[in-house]
């Protein structure tokens, strides 16, 4: 048997084993299970990145991200509405861009939180939980599923998520406003 030795600060190991103990598994069953997936996988569990942002530049991100996942479940709600089709590819689209709005916001949360007064922020972070959950029920749907069955599944939670994004929008200061007051910090 070989011995891993590895040094790290004393905050990070104090969180690593507070958050051990709540999933009740020890450092060398993470370990050993990491190893193991890297050697399968041929690579790591997660996706390192470095990323350094200005405060408007995160804004900006994420409210980019925000819009663009919004114009694609108001496209996704009007094709349900007008009977329109929606193949198994498109579907991956919109998968895809609302995983990227809710991985952005997850990654940036703690950033996020001091960019934005606190009902900005929830009303953002409701979209988010909105979004991350039409995410994975259009990901659960059958690629055969007919137009009723996608729309009994969907438009509820479509409507949500509609909702949510139009309440940020309306506690959100326009982006001009906002990226003057961070010149002016």
């Amino acid at each position: 048997m070989a011995t891993i030795t590895i040094r790290i600060d004393d905050e990070l190991k104090q969180s690593f084993d507070d958050v051990l103990s709540e999933l009740r598994l020890s450092q060398t069953e993470v370990i050993i299970n990491t190893c193991k997936y890297i050697v399968q996988n041929k690579k790591l569990p997660f996706v390192v990145v470095q990323q350094f942002k200005t405060p408007a530049e995160l804004k900006k991100d994420l409210l980019d991200k925000m819009n663009h996942a919004f114009i694609l479940v108001k496209d996704l709600s009007n094709s349900l509405k007008n009977n329109n089709p929606i193949y198994p590819n498109h579907r991956k689209i919109i998968i895809s861009t609302l995983r990227d709005f809710t991985h952005y916001f997850d990654w940036f949360t703690e950033s996020l939180k001091h960019l934005f007064p606190s009902n900005e922020f929830f009303s953002i972070q409701k979209f988010r939980m909105d979004v991350g959950y039409l995410a994975l029920i259009l990901g659960d749907i059958s690629n055969n599923a007919d137009h009723g069955e996608l729309s009994e599944k969907l438009t509820p939670t479509i409507n949500l998520t509609l909702e949510s994004f139009e309440q940020a929008f309306k506690d959100i200061s326009p982006l001009e406003n906002s990226e003057k007051e961070m010149t002016n910090e």
